[in-house]
């Protein structure tokens, strides 16, 4: 977090997949239902929320541009998806165990 503005969470982590996925920033804003602008100001927000870049962009022409992720990058999603993955077994397990108290 960098003063009020989340540097990561779930859209930016999702945002981050596309980009590796479609090697560019607007066909992942594009795969994501979201305007090109907002996903650019979404890898803005990112690359000023950590010391390094995680996202790279270069610029069109003759070879058309793209995006990628950084080193830092690959790393940085990594861990939030691995993060995601324990959150979310735990609160499985919490819903089973209650499972058995509520009504049914």
């Amino acid at each position: 977090m960098q003063g009020e503005e989340i540097a990561l969470g779930p859209g930016k982590a999702d945002l981050m997949s596309a980009i590796i996925e479609c090697g560019s920033l607007s066909k992942a804003a594009k795969s994501l239902s979201i305007s090109y602008k907002r996903a650019w100001s979404m890898v803005d927000a990112i690359n000023r929320g950590f010391k390094t870049p995680l996202i790279i962009l270069q610029k069109g022409g003759a070879s058309g541009g793209g995006a990628k992720l950084s080193p830092e990058g690959v790393f940085v999603l990594q861990q939030y998806r691995a993060c995601q993955s324990e959150t979310n077994a735990i609160v499985s397990k919490f819903f089973e165990q209650i499972q058995r108290l509520t009504a049914e």
